[in-house]
Protein backbone atom coordinates (compact mmCIF):
# COMPACT_ATOMS: atom_id res chain seq x y z
CA UNK A 1 0.00 0.00 0.00
CA UNK A 2 1.49 3.09 -1.21
CA UNK A 3 0.71 6.54 0.83
CA UNK A 4 -0.65 9.37 -1.11
CA UNK A 5 1.43 12.20 0.16
CA UNK A 6 4.42 9.85 -0.20
CA UNK A 7 6.35 10.53 -3.09
CA UNK A 8 7.69 7.48 -5.24
CA UNK A 9 11.18 6.96 -6.25
CA UNK A 10 13.04 3.88 -8.54
CA UNK A 11 16.47 2.98 -8.57
CA UNK A 12 18.61 4.44 -12.13
CA UNK A 13 17.07 2.19 -14.92
CA UNK A 14 14.08 1.07 -13.29
CA UNK A 15 10.36 0.67 -14.46
CA UNK A 16 7.32 1.93 -13.30
CA UNK A 17 6.77 0.29 -10.20
CA UNK A 18 3.78 1.84 -8.48
CA UNK A 19 1.08 4.27 -8.80
CA UNK A 20 -1.16 6.17 -5.98
CA UNK A 21 -4.41 8.38 -6.65
CA UNK A 22 -3.71 12.12 -5.04
CA UNK A 23 -6.12 13.20 -2.72
CA UNK A 24 -7.13 16.31 -5.11
CA UNK A 25 -7.66 13.23 -7.79
CA UNK A 26 -4.66 13.18 -9.74
CA UNK A 27 -2.26 10.24 -10.24
CA UNK A 28 1.27 9.62 -8.75
CA UNK A 29 3.19 7.02 -11.27
CA UNK A 30 6.67 6.07 -10.73
CA UNK A 31 8.41 7.11 -14.24
CA UNK A 32 11.76 5.34 -15.35
CA UNK A 33 14.74 7.75 -14.89
CA UNK A 34 17.05 9.94 -17.10
CA UNK A 35 20.13 8.60 -18.74
CA UNK A 36 22.29 10.55 -15.43
CA UNK A 37 20.42 8.16 -12.94
CA UNK A 38 20.13 8.72 -9.03
CA UNK A 39 16.42 8.91 -8.04
CA UNK A 40 13.40 10.63 -9.50
CA UNK A 41 10.49 11.62 -7.73
CA UNK A 42 7.77 10.64 -9.79
CA UNK A 43 5.80 13.04 -11.78
CA UNK A 44 2.28 14.01 -11.48
CA UNK A 45 -0.05 13.34 -14.57
CA UNK A 46 -3.31 14.58 -15.05
CA UNK A 47 -6.65 12.17 -14.13
CA UNK A 48 -9.50 12.29 -16.84
CA UNK A 49 -12.61 11.24 -14.20
CA UNK A 50 -15.12 10.81 -17.03
CA UNK A 51 -13.35 8.21 -18.80
CA UNK A 52 -11.33 6.69 -15.81
CA UNK A 53 -7.85 7.37 -18.00
CA UNK A 54 -4.80 9.02 -16.62
CA UNK A 55 -3.01 11.26 -18.88
CA UNK A 56 0.36 13.27 -19.31
CA UNK A 57 0.40 16.67 -17.98
CA UNK A 58 0.66 19.00 -21.07
CA UNK A 59 4.06 19.78 -22.40
CA UNK A 60 3.49 23.48 -20.99
CA UNK A 61 2.57 22.61 -17.47
CA UNK A 62 5.13 20.14 -17.12
CA UNK A 63 8.48 20.74 -14.66
CA UNK A 64 11.73 21.72 -16.24
CA UNK A 65 14.18 18.85 -15.32
CA UNK A 66 17.91 20.68 -15.25
CA UNK A 67 19.89 17.22 -15.26
CA UNK A 68 22.67 17.75 -17.91
CA UNK A 69 22.57 15.76 -20.84
CA UNK A 70 24.38 14.77 -23.69
CA UNK A 71 23.69 15.02 -27.51
CA UNK A 72 23.11 10.96 -27.69
CA UNK A 73 20.92 10.45 -24.68
CA UNK A 74 18.08 13.19 -25.96
CA UNK A 75 14.91 11.10 -26.76
CA UNK A 76 13.84 9.94 -30.27
CA UNK A 77 10.19 10.73 -28.54
CA UNK A 78 8.08 13.55 -26.87
CA UNK A 79 9.43 13.19 -22.74
CA UNK A 80 5.84 12.91 -21.24
CA UNK A 81 6.70 13.78 -17.58
CA UNK A 82 8.80 16.49 -17.63
CA UNK A 83 10.72 19.31 -19.92
CA UNK A 84 14.40 19.20 -21.16
CA UNK A 85 15.76 22.62 -20.76
CA UNK A 86 17.60 23.66 -23.58
CA UNK A 87 20.47 25.16 -21.15
CA UNK A 88 20.66 21.27 -19.36
CA UNK A 89 22.19 20.47 -23.22
CA UNK A 90 25.55 19.92 -22.26
CA UNK A 91 26.45 20.66 -26.35
CA UNK A 92 23.79 22.94 -26.68
CA UNK A 93 24.96 25.97 -29.12
CA UNK A 94 24.84 28.81 -28.53
CA UNK A 95 21.73 29.74 -30.83
CA UNK A 96 19.53 27.42 -29.55
CA UNK A 97 20.11 29.20 -26.21
CA UNK A 98 19.53 32.25 -27.68
CA UNK A 99 16.05 31.76 -29.41
CA UNK A 100 13.91 33.09 -27.27
CA UNK A 101 15.92 36.45 -26.99
CA UNK A 102 13.37 38.40 -29.00
CA UNK A 103 10.22 37.11 -27.67
CA UNK A 104 10.42 37.69 -23.61
CA UNK A 105 13.25 34.76 -22.84
CA UNK A 106 10.40 32.11 -22.62
CA UNK A 107 11.71 28.42 -21.21
CA UNK A 108 13.37 26.58 -24.42
CA UNK A 109 12.27 23.10 -24.02
CA UNK A 110 13.43 19.90 -26.14
CA UNK A 111 10.26 18.03 -27.53
CA UNK A 112 11.52 15.58 -29.91
CA UNK A 113 14.20 13.97 -32.71
CA UNK A 114 13.11 14.44 -36.57
CA UNK A 115 15.13 12.00 -38.54
CA UNK A 116 18.62 13.56 -37.59
CA UNK A 117 17.54 17.17 -36.39
CA UNK A 118 17.13 17.88 -32.75
CA UNK A 119 13.57 19.83 -31.98
CA UNK A 120 13.43 22.43 -29.32
CA UNK A 121 10.65 25.31 -28.79
CA UNK A 122 10.99 28.77 -26.76
CA UNK A 123 7.36 29.72 -25.67
CA UNK A 124 4.43 28.33 -25.87
CA UNK A 125 2.48 26.16 -28.30
CA UNK A 126 -0.06 28.47 -29.42
CA UNK A 127 -1.39 31.68 -28.18
CA UNK A 128 1.44 33.61 -27.88
CA UNK A 129 5.44 34.58 -29.05
CA UNK A 130 7.68 31.51 -29.77
CA UNK A 131 9.97 29.88 -31.74
CA UNK A 132 11.14 26.40 -32.44
CA UNK A 133 14.46 25.41 -33.50
CA UNK A 134 15.70 22.54 -35.15
CA UNK A 135 19.80 21.24 -33.92
CA UNK A 136 21.40 19.11 -36.48
CA UNK A 137 22.85 16.28 -34.22
CA UNK A 138 25.30 15.65 -36.50
CA UNK A 139 26.58 19.47 -37.21
CA UNK A 140 25.89 21.19 -33.98
CA UNK A 141 26.44 25.10 -35.69
CA UNK A 142 23.53 23.96 -38.21
CA UNK A 143 20.13 25.13 -37.25
CA UNK A 144 16.45 25.88 -38.83
CA UNK A 145 13.60 28.16 -36.60
CA UNK A 146 10.37 28.77 -37.35
CA UNK A 147 8.70 31.79 -35.58
CA UNK A 148 5.05 31.24 -34.18
CA UNK A 149 3.12 34.60 -33.63
CA UNK A 150 0.15 34.59 -31.02
CA UNK A 151 -2.34 34.74 -34.27
CA UNK A 152 -1.31 31.07 -34.97
CA UNK A 153 0.46 32.30 -38.36
CA UNK A 154 3.92 31.56 -38.52
CA UNK A 155 7.33 31.34 -41.02
CA UNK A 156 10.56 29.82 -41.13
CA UNK A 157 12.97 28.34 -43.43
CA UNK A 158 14.10 24.70 -43.48
CA UNK A 159 17.44 23.03 -44.61
CA UNK A 160 16.45 23.20 -48.13
CA UNK A 161 16.44 26.64 -48.20
CA UNK A 162 12.73 27.33 -48.72
CA UNK A 163 10.42 29.38 -46.81
CA UNK A 164 6.87 27.73 -45.15
CA UNK A 165 4.83 29.67 -43.90
CA UNK A 166 3.30 26.46 -42.34
CA UNK A 167 4.61 24.45 -39.53
CA UNK A 168 4.15 21.27 -40.84
CA UNK A 169 5.60 21.96 -44.28
CA UNK A 170 9.19 23.28 -42.27
CA UNK A 171 8.73 19.99 -40.28
CA UNK A 172 8.24 17.83 -43.61
CA UNK A 173 11.43 19.71 -44.72
CA UNK A 174 13.52 18.60 -42.00
CA UNK A 175 12.34 14.87 -42.50
CA UNK A 176 13.04 15.28 -45.97
CA UNK A 177 16.62 16.54 -45.49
Amino acid sequence: MVDAAMPLAVPAGGECVAMSLLPAGGLRVAMPLPPAGGLRVAMPLSADRTEGVATPLPADERPFDPTPVHTEDLPPTPVRDRNIPADAWVEAPEALLRAGDDIGNPPIAYKRRLGRWLLWRAGPARGADARYVAVDSADLARHCAFRLFPDGSGSGTGPSGRRHDRFREWKQDLHDD
